[in-house]
């Protein structure tokens, strides 16, 4: 559906999303969300969608189906697949280790590893706008309360030591986050 020059996802995207994440994830999956900018409501053709999904185990044919599957709907409303970060998957497990790490997590301003980078993203994504959540709505707001005020630290740490402080100021926290602190890139496995 197309309202004024956005691109809204109406309640076929919802469905389809759904049931791509039942056939994908079946009982693996604990919840999963849409984030980014369909979820701010500045979405537009030609965009990603940007998804966050917790399951209980990453299962590699499970991922792979999640992602045919997205492709599928990327196409079907006229959306460009990321191809550096189509989705976010992460198990439970690695999130409730999260929960310890991120409220105590200092990042250096020249030196993060990119298990830091995931930390980061799912910490302001976790803490940021969502749509068409699906599954334990529970547990996704436990994890939403934890992190909640997080990303907006970390930019006030980083303020702290910018010498740009007044022009960065105004930018959004994982933006910010992603721009100022320097993150080293994972290792591609041989």
């Amino acid at each position: 559906m197309i309202v004024g020059e956005r691109f809204v996802l109406g309640d076929g995207f919802g469905r389809a999303f759904e049931s791509a994440l039942e056939r994908a994830f079946g009982e693996n999956l604990v919840f999963a969300f849409v984030f980014g900018s369909f979820a701010k409501g500045f979405g537009r053709q030609g965009h990603d969608i940007d998804t966050f999904v917790c399951v209980e185990r990453i299962v590699e044919e499970e991922a792979l189906r999640y992602s045919a599957s997205m492709r599928e709907l990327h196409d079907v409303h006229g959306c460009v697949v990321d191809e550096r970060y189509p989705f976010e998957l992460v198990d439970e497990a690695r999130l409730e280790r999260m929960t310890r790490e991120a409220p105590t997590l200092v990042l250096d301003l020249d030196d993060n590893d990119a298990d830091t980078f995931d930390l980061v993203t799912w910490v302001q994504v976790l803490s940021d706008a969502k749509t068409c959540r699906i599954g334990s709505l529970a547990k996704l707001q436990r994890y939403e309360e934890i992190f909640a005020g997080i990303p907006e630290r970390w930019k006030a740490h980083a303020l702290s030591h910018c010498e740009d402080r007044e022009r960065l100021r105004t930018q959004p926290p994982l933006f910010f986050i992603k721009n100022v602190y320097r993150f080293r890139e994972r290792e591609e496995l041989p």
